[in-house]
């Protein structure tokens, strides 16, 4: 897959996630280790974000309702210990605030496909697996949690999630 290039070269979704964490040092630490990773590597799966699937902002696909898997699903395949390949370094924004079982397995695009689903306990860390992406409307906000060894960050509101 292509990478989103803006006019200065830089890579889209790596400047777009620099500017949701500026003021935080320990999350800009994470976003370091991901600069120059794609997904040829066992790592650079573990790294790679909803954005590079559905872009920034679910552009030009058709977002659905969660649990509707007509339209957008794609499957991911996720290595197995993806939290030491990384040295824990997956950046996740998420779940979705309204804690039921769906809002729990909603996160925002600038998420890490294989930390979310770590985190959410789709997949073992352990053991990898496959993961089912499903493009879905934005939700008002994210909550940061600890859950099976992932960390994750609070923002704001986004347009679409996975």
């Amino acid at each position: 897959m292509d990478a989103d290039y803006g006019t200065d070269g830089e890579d889209k979704d790596t400047s777009d996630i620099a500017n949701l964490v500026k003021d935080n040092p320990k999350l800009a630490k994470k976003v370091k280790a991901q600069v120059g990773d794609d997904a040829g590597s066992d790592r650079g799966t573990c790294l790679m974000l909803g954005s590079k699937y559905f872009g920034d902002n679910g552009e030009g696909k058709i977002i659905t309702e969660p649990g509707d898997l007509s339209v957008t699903a794609t499957k991911v395949k996720c290595p197995k210990k993806c939290i030491q390949l990384t040295e824990n370094t997956m950046v996740v924004f998420g779940p979705a605030e309204n804690m039921d079982e769906k809002s729990s397995r909603i996160f925002n695009l600038k998420s890490s496909i294989c930390g979310s689903a770590i985190q959410s306990g789709i997949i073992d860390n352990e053991e990898g697996g496959d993961v089912l992406l499903h493009l879905c409307k934005g939700r008002e906000s994210y909550i940061s949690s600890v859950q099976n060894g992932i960390s994750t960050n609070a923002t704001g509101a986004s347009t679409a999630a996975f």
